[in-house]
């Protein structure tokens, strides 16, 4: 039996895609998949973490909010409403 290395196999690599490359190439990217991985062959993924900045971030959007939502309950019972108020308390109370 003949050994062809330009034999096409499948593999899975580090970040768990499938993938198709040459039998010849496949000791190559497995030892560049287990550079990506480290030493414990597991990807790190970035996940973000809960730091109190962002806690104290969401915090202050939250309460953005309510204090538009309040403003916005006062503004449905009025008939007219100034455009002073929609000037001033409109888009800037979003972040964007």
């Amino acid at each position: 039996m003949l050994y062809c290395s330009s034999v096409r196999i499948d593999y899975t690599d580090a970040l768990g895609r499938s993938r198709r490359c040459m039998r010849k190439d496949l000791p190559i990217l497995i030892k560049n998949d287990r550079e990506l991985t480290g030493k414990a062959g597991i990807v790190e993924t970035d996940k973000p973490e809960r730091t109190a900045q962002f806690l104290s971030h969401e915090r202050m959007r939250e309460e953005l909010r309510q204090k538009w939502e309040e403003q916005e309950a006062e503004n449905a019972f009025k008939e007219s409403i100034h455009y002073g108020d929609v000037r001033f308390q409109g888009l800037p109370v979003f972040a964007f």
